[in-house]
């Protein structure tokens, strides 16, 4: 049941319930939320006691499954691990990090932006700082999102970045060093 799950195959877990009786382990529920198989995650809710475990929304959220995150959010109380922020942004599924933090499932903030910055999703980068009340706390955080973008080779935010920092231009190459 669980390979079932994981595989997306509704049939086949009907199939098994119905006429086996190894059944499944939280696995089940777990492999079809990271898969995004939204419909396998509905009926084992419905007609399996097995549950799942945080990994079902941490792993959804990272495969930027918003609809999965969302549903399991409303029928499940399991949640996630503090990691699946994080995760989301280094994926940069923008949508499931907004939605996330609108639901307080917001972990590291840090991590969030290091991960977002070392695989170079912008959209999610520009999201966390400009989420950034205190001027002087968004530029730290902006100077960090430099160096691991430095770090990381992510030159495409690194030219992205480096005018928040320095509008002039002809000071931005203090700014590599």
């Amino acid at each position: 049941m669980n390979a079932a799950a994981l595989n997306g195959d509704l049939r086949m877990l009907q199939w098994l319930h119905e006429n086996r009786t190894e059944g499944c382990s939280t696995d089940a529920m777990d492999f079809a939320a990271e898969m995004g198989h939204l419909e396998v995650v509905k009926w084992l809710h419905e007609n399996r006691s097995e549950g799942c475990t945080t990994a079902a929304m941490t792993y959804a959220a990272e495969q930027g499954h918003l609809e999965v995150v969302q549903w399991l959010h409303q029928n499940r109380s399991e949640g996630c691990s503090e990691h699946a922020f994080g995760l989301a942004a280094g994926k940069g599924h923008l949508e499931v990090v907004q939605w996330l933090d609108a639901h307080h499932h917001k972990g590291s903030f840090g991590h969030a932006l290091r991960t977002a910055t070392m695989n170079g999703h912008i959209a999610v980068i520009n999201w966390l700082l400009a989420s950034i009340d205190e001027e002087r706390q968004h530029e730290i955080f902006t100077r960090l999102a430099l160096k691991l973008a430095k770090k990381s080779n992510q030159w495409r935010v690194i030219r992205w970045l480096e005018p928040q920092l320095e509008p002039d231009p002809s000071k931005r190459q203090r700014l590599l060093y």
